[in-house]
């Protein structure tokens, strides 16, 4: 969630271009140079094969809800409003292994589920910052229920 005055990114040398992206508007996770397995939050070795080389590759398409939290006591003296608040964890389909935490936003996000789907959308805080929130995604509605039999009405 946005608190006005709440903490902001403070980049270091692994996750500046994560941040820099992310300041334009893209999602992207960090993948090792030799062996392709992504990694989040950055790191300057690849935990699997050790590896110093990376690369950065964007996140495409929509992500999952792995788990949420529904935070009902502020953590900070700006989220003071802002309670409920959702934090979600998003796993994407094309970046296996990694996970995003990060704010439910919207007038559903009470209402989140494990396993739903979620679109990144952005908050811009100033020209060089930006910050990756999710919204429930947009689903086309559910199809009419069949009218019960009159045996089954009693």
């Amino acid at each position: 969630m946005l608190f006005p005055g709440g903490p902001r990114p403070q980049p270091d040398p692994d996750d500046a271009p994560y941040w820099s992206s992310c300041a334009d508007e893209v999602l992207v996770f960090q993948r090792c140079g030799d062996c392709d397995v992504a990694r989040h939050p950055p790191a300057p070795r690849c935990g699997h094969c050790g590896s110093p080389s990376t690369a950065w590759r964007p996140a495409s398409g929509p992500a999952t809800v792995y788990s949420y939290t529904i935070v009902h006591h502020p953590m900070h003296p700006s989220a003071v409003e802002a309670v409920p608040y959702v934090v979600v964890l998003l796993e994407f389909a094309d970046v296996p292994g990694v996970r995003l935490a990060t704010d439910l936003i919207g007038p559903q996000r009470l209402d989140v589920g494990i396993g739903d789907e979620v679109e990144i959308v952005w908050a811009r805080l100033d020209e060089a910052c930006a910050l990756p929130l999710a919204v429930p995604a947009t689903r086309p509605p559910p199809p009419p229920s069949a009218p019960a039999r009159p045996e089954e009405i009693t």
